[in-house]
């Protein structure tokens, strides 16, 4: 193939048809990395830039974690505390906000009566059902899990 120059609209520079052949292959592997990027994101159904929603999922706190407002209720006597998470209270907290608490809980002072109340709330056997902090046990070593 002959390295002869092609006609050109006015305001772009003249190329050689070796030049042309270049930039339409770097065109195509271009191409293909953001078909690539594209498909990606609409197999993971993540948007935009990958590297920069996988930032934002590391950032991300899950919903039931989202406490930190709510979290001194825990320092909350007993009776106090079981009548602020009941769900017949004219404000119930939310399902999430409870897995939040139980999770704080498990987490912290982990104790039995709370971890209960917090239970029973969610209607679970387990506190590992809803979260995944805490050991078997809670502080005064009573089992947390219903039989």
């Amino acid at each position: 193939m002959t390295d002869k120059k092609l006609e050109t609209p006015e305001g772009i520079p003249d190329m050689s048809a070796a030049e042309v052949k270049a930039a339409q292959k770097e065109g195509v592997a271009e191409n293909i990395k953001e078909h690539t990027k594209r498909q990606l994101a609409a197999d993971t159904g993540t948007e935009g830039d990958i590297e920069e929603s996988a930032k934002r999922d590391q950032l991300r706190v899950p919903a039931d974690l989202n406490t930190t407002f709510i979290a001194p209720f825990l320092n909350l006597g007993l009776d106090a505390f079981e009548e602020r998470v009941a769900e017949k209270n004219k404000e119930p907290l939310d399902e999430n906000v409870i897995k939040g608490l139980l999770a704080l809980e498990r987490n912290g002072k982990n104790r039995t009566d709370y971890v209960k109340a917090l239970m029973k709330r969610l209607g679970v056997k387990s506190p590992f059902e809803v979260a995944n902090g805490g050991p078997g046990y809670t502080n005064d070593v009573s089992n947390v899990t219903v039989v």
